[in-house]
């Protein structure tokens, strides 16, 4: 005799559905709150030193080079040409 199984039913799925769309968004949360250095050494704990998630490493080492880059330094602008309204009243 096979055991009873439950059935299927939409509520039973949009229920599971739900609950694992809340489980996904806190572990997104809970990743994004940790700095850059620790996402890093969390995937080094899970994964292994440098092994898997390459795009992943990626993204964070770019993130950390932009943001321990110095700013940019603000160049002067050459002046600008003048405009034909300009030179006219200027003849005047």
């Amino acid at each position: 005799m096979k055991p009873h199984r439950r059935r299927k039913t939409r509520w039973n799925l949009k229920n599971r559905r739900e609950s694992r769309q809340g489980l996904a968004k806190a572990r997104q949360e809970a990743w994004a709150a940790k700095p850059l250095e620790a996402q890093i050494v969390a995937l080094n704990d899970m994964l292994g030193e440098g092994v898997g998630a390459t795009r992943q490493r990626a993204r964070i080492a770019a993130l950390i080079v932009v943001r321990d880059a110095p700013p940019p330094e603000l160049q002067e602008k050459p002046p600008a040409k003048r405009q034909r309204r300009q030179r006219r009243q200027e003849k005047k």
